[in-house]
């Protein structure tokens, strides 16, 4: 049995879906919503927007504080679904949906422009993602949001098509929730098993 597991981000959580690629096809072992902040104040769920409101120094020390945070929530909520799945078969592969990347902003250029903090947000959380699957010893592969069904259709091939109606199948046989991040998440899993 072969397992990848595929994660999806938001603003202090994540959707994860685990495939097991078998002789017959597709299999979903497990699908959970993560945790990626412990229970931690809701003001580190978006730090530079939080930050925004303090004076510089500690804004600084804010956004550190909770990248901190954030990172060791993440390790600690992905490591915990890969043991769940794990309990299935060995985990090959963790694959993150990443937004495009963001330049190299200082945190006081970040603050400076609140389009910025958006962006530096929604490059956090897939950030930790990918940095937690390193540290627990899995292959990890970013996989590009805005170019996933081109990547999706390269690596597979011809396969492309079936895939996507076995996920269809999938989700249908699993029953509620299966949304787009699902999807999505379970997509990238493929593509990082082929």
């Amino acid at each position: 049995m072969t397992v990848a597991i595929g994660i999806k981000a938001h603003s202090g959580w994540a959707v994860a879906v685990a495939i097991n690629l078998r002789d017959s096809g597709l299999e979903l072992v497990e699908r959970q919503r993560l945790d990626l902040l412990d229970g931690a104040d809701p003001g580190y769920k978006q730090p530079y927007h939080t930050a925004e409101e303090l004076p510089l120094a500690d804004a600084e020390r804010f956004v550190d504080s909770a990248n901190e945070l954030i990172r060791r929530a993440t390790l600690k909520a992905v490591g915990a679904f890969v043991g769940t799945v794990t309990e299935s078969g060995p985990v090959t592969r963790v694959a993150v949906v990443v937004p495009s990347p963001m330049p190299f902003w200082t945190t006081v250029e970040i603050l400076a422009v609140h389009p910025r903090m958006h962006t530096a947000e929604g490059c956090l959380y897939p950030d930790a993602l990918l940095e937690a699957g390193y540290q627990l010893g899995v292959d990890t592969v970013p996989v590009a949001e805005k170019t996933i069904a081109e990547t999706a259709s390269e690596v597979l091939g011809a396969d492309f098509g079936r895939v996507n109606e076995q996920l269809a199948i999938m989700g249908k046989a699993a029953g509620p929730p299966w949304t787009k991040d699902h999807k999505l998440a379970a997509l990238a899993a493929v593509i990082a098993l082929r």
